[in-house]
C-alpha cells in the first residue's frame, strides 16, 4: 500500500475545498444583495420617490383644507407661468372659491359702521392670508383687539407689591424696556419673574447642599463627635445676619498654611460688629506654608516662628466665640480649618453657630453665583480694601456685613 495517499493529505484536500466552496457561496450572495439594491433604487427612481416631496406632502397636509386649497393654486399658477411643465398630470386645482357661505360673504363688524379703513384691512389681510372677507374681518379684529390690550397694559404705571420703587428697581425697568420694547408695567412684571427665578434656582441649588449637611451632621452625632451648625443656603443666612442682634455678632476669618486636609491656621482676627478687634495673633504652625498659598498672603516661615502656637490662644479664642454667631465670608472654609487646626492639637471646640456672609450678600442681590469678597465690596460701593490678611479682611467683612443689615438695622455702629 505504498500509493496509498496519506490521511493527513486527504483531510487538508477536503478542508480546502469547503472554504472554496463557502467564499463562492458568500461572493454570489454578496451580488445577489447588491442587485436587488440596485433594482430596488432604480423602481423608486421610477416611481419618483423623493424625500423632499414626502417633507412637501407631510408639511402640506398639516396645513388646513383652506390654505392647502390656496398653496396649491399659487404654486399651480407659478408653475404655468414660467413655462414649467408638471411631472404628473393632475388636473389644475380649483381656486379657493369654494368657500363656505359664511366665508364668502362681506364684513359684518358689530361694532360700527363698516369704514374704509375697515375695507382696507380685511382687502389686504385676503391677500396676505388667502381666506375669504369673513374670516379676513374676523383676523382683522383679532389683531385689533391684541394692539388695544398691548397699549392699554403698557399705558399703565409699575405697582410693585414688595415695598417702595428702589433705584435698583427703576433701572432694571428701563433696561427691560429697551430690551424687550415694552411698556414700564409689562417690563416690571419680567423683571419680578425674572427675579423669582434665580431665587428659585438659588433655593433648589443649595437645598441639596443643606441636606447633605444635615446629614453628615447626624452621622457625626451618632459617632459621639462634635456637631458644628453652619447656615449655609443664601435665604437663611441673610435673615440671620438681621434676625441676630448687633451686639451677638463677631466676624471672624482666617489665613491659612493651605486648602488641604492637613492645612493649619496661619493667622486669624476676630472682630465685633461695631469695630472692636476682639482677637488677632499670626500663630506658628507644623505643617509646611504651601507655595500658593503664601503667594496670597505673604506670611513667611520665618515670620510666623516669632509667635506662640494656637494652643496659647485657644480658650480665649473659644470664649469669645462662645454663645456668639459666627460671622465669616465663606464660612465652610473658615470653620473647616478652623476645626482642622484643633483637631491637630487634640484641642476641644465647642458647637459653634456659623453664618455664611458670602451667602447672605449672594441672597441679598438675587445672584446666582457667590462673589469673591472683593467684587461684593466693589459692587456695594464700600471704600475698603480686601488685601488677604486676616485683620483686613475680617474689616472688610464686617462693613459688609453692616451694608446687609441696613434695611434690618440702619443704626449698626460703625457702619
Amino acid at each position: 500500500m505504498a500509493d496509498a495517499i496519506d490521511p493527513v493529505l486527504l483531510g487538508g484536500l477536503i478542508l480546502a475545498g469547503i472554504l472554496m466552496v463557502a467564499r463562492v457561496a458568500r461572493s454570489l450572495r454578496d451580488d445577489a444583495q447588491w442587485r436587488a439594491w440596485e433594482r430596488r433604487r432604480r423602481a423608486e427612481r421610477r416611481r419618483g420617490v423623493d424625500r423632499r416631496s414626502a417633507i412637501r406632502s407631510l408639511t402640506a397636509a398639516a396645513q388646513s383644507p383652506v390654505d392647502r386649497e390656496a398653496a396649491a393654486h399659487r404654486a399651480w399658477s407659478q408653475r404655468m407661468a414660467g413655462g414649467v411643465e408638471p411631472s404628473n398630470r393632475r388636473p389644475m386645482p380649483a381656486r379657493p372659491s369654494s368657500l363656505s357661505p359664511a366665508q364668502a360673504r362681506e364684513p359684518t363688524p358689530t361694532d360700527g359702521p363698516v369704514t374704509e379703513q375697515d375695507r382696507a384691512d380685511v382687502t389686504a389681510m385676503m391677500g396676505a392670508k388667502g381666506v375669504g372677507a369673513a374670516l379676513a374681518w374676523q383676523l382683522v379684529q383679532a389683531e385689533r383687539n391684541i394692539q388695544a390690550l398691548r397699549t392699554a397694559v403698557e399705558a399703565r404705571e409699575p405697582t410693585p407689591t414688595d415695598g417702595p420703587v428702589t433705584e435698583q428697581d427703576r433701572a432694571d425697568v428701563t433696561a427691560m424696556m429697551g430690551a424687550k420694547g415694552i411698556g414700564a408695567a409689562l417690563a416690571w412684571q419680567l423683571v419680578q419673574a425674572e427675579r423669582h427665578i434665580r431665587a428659585a434656582a438659588i433655593t433648589v441649588r443649595y437645598s441639596l447642599s443643606g441636606q447633605r449637611e444635615d446629614g453628615e451632621s447626624h452621622r457625626a452625632a451618632r459617632a459621639g463627635r462634635t456637631v458644628r451648625r453652619l447656615a449655609t443656603d443664601p435665604w437663611t443666612a441673610l435673615d440671620r445676619l438681621r434676625a441676630v442682634p448687633a451686639e451677638r455678632l463677631v466676624v471672624f476669618d482666617t489665613e491659612t498654611t493651605g486648602l488641604g486636609e492637613r492645612a493649619e491656621i496661619l493667622e486669624y482676627a476676630l472682630v465685633a460688629l461695631d469695630g472692636t478687634v476682639l482677637s488677632y495673633s499670626i500663630v506658628r504652625p507644623t505643617a509646611r506654608i504651601q507655595s500658593g498659598a503664601l503667594a496670597i498672603h505673604g506670611i513667611t516661615r520665618q515670620e510666623a516662628n516669632k509667635h506662640p502656637r494656637i494652643t496659647e490662644h485657644a480658650d480665649g479664642l473659644v470664649g469669645l466665640m462662645r454663645e456668639k454667631v459666627v460671622v465669616a465670608y465663606n464660612a465652610e472654609f473658615d470653620r473647616r480649618l478652623l476645626e482642622q487646626t484643633f483637631e491637630r492639637y487634640q484641642l476641644e471646640l465647642p458647637v459653634l453657630d456659623w453664618v455664611c456672609a458670602m451667602r447672605a450678600y449672594q441672597a441679598f442681590t438675587g445672584r446666582y453665583r457667590a462673589a469673591k469678597l472683593e467684587r461684593a465690596l466693589e459692587a456695594s460701593g464700600l471704600d475698603v480694601t480686601a488685601t488677604h490678611r486676616a485683620a483686613a479682611d475680617a474689616e472688610a467683612t464686617r462693613q459688609l456685613v453692616c451694608h446687609l443689615r441696613k434695611p434690618h438695622d440702619a443704626e449698626t455702629p460703625g457702619s
